[in-house]
């Protein structure tokens, strides 16, 4: 990757975090990150599958593991992206001419909207689609799935994100990071928080919830 792409993927990035902030501001949107109420799911994380893996592959390797060894890590934040729907409609895209698909003429201007939110809603591609369930992401021999039909966190066509590699990397980091050091736990009087969104047409984002953080040993 050339020094170029990649100083041009960093301030794609920090705007992004700009405009996003910006958007909590104008429409009054809770703090995110949308996966916290995944993260505090203690069926999942209490002595559950990823801190046990976490643990096992530290004592063989270290602190420092490929992403190549934590296939269910990779398909929990594969999960976490599909049932949050974070930016439902995409970003949407004009023709720059007039052109005919499906039986259909679409004049020059005609602003199209891929449905993300449909597409990781529909049931026909994800059985119980507002379950979350990592091994959704999972071949039957515990290895990453490779191609996943309508699974589109990152939009599609020549013009989806363009730092979906660097978004992808720091997402791995984040949430093995989070789990190898701190544990996600449920406070008297608040239950484990629901996958409920403050409804936005541009970015969706979670209700407010208590949980309790508590530092590995």
């Amino acid at each position: 990757m050339s020094v170029t792409l990649i100083f041009a993927s960093i301030i794609i990035v920090y705007l992004l975090h700009d405009f996003v902030k910006k958007l909590l501001v104008w429409f009054k949107l809770p703090p995110g990150p949308w996966g916290v109420p995944f993260l505090g799911s203690v069926p999942f994380l209490l002595g559950g599958p990823l801190h046990k893996k976490l643990d096992s592959l530290r004592k063989k390797y270290g602190d420092i593991v490929t992403v190549s060894l934590m296939p269910y890590t990779e398909a929990f934040i594969m999960e976490v992206q599909r049932l949050a729907r974070l930016v439902p409609l995409g970003v949407g895209h004009a023709a720059t001419e007039d052109v005919e698909f499906g039986g259909y003429r679409f004049p020059k201007g005609t602003v199209f909207m891929a449905n993300i939110w449909s597409c990781h809603s529909d049931p026909n591609y994800w059985p119980d689609p507002e379950k979350f369930d990592p091994g959704r992401f999972l071949n039957s021999d515990g290895s990453l799935k490779t191609k996943v039909p309508s699974f589109l966190p990152f939009a599609l066509g020549k013009r989806q994100c363009l730092g979906e590699s660097l978004a992808r990397m720091e997402l791995f980091l984040f949430v093995t990071i989070f789990m190898q050091k701190l544990t996600f736990l449920t406070t008297t009087g608040h239950p484990h928080p629901k996958a409920e969104s403050v409804d936005s047409f541009i970015i969706n984002s979670p209700k407010p919830f208590q949980f309790l953080v508590e530092e590995r040993k």
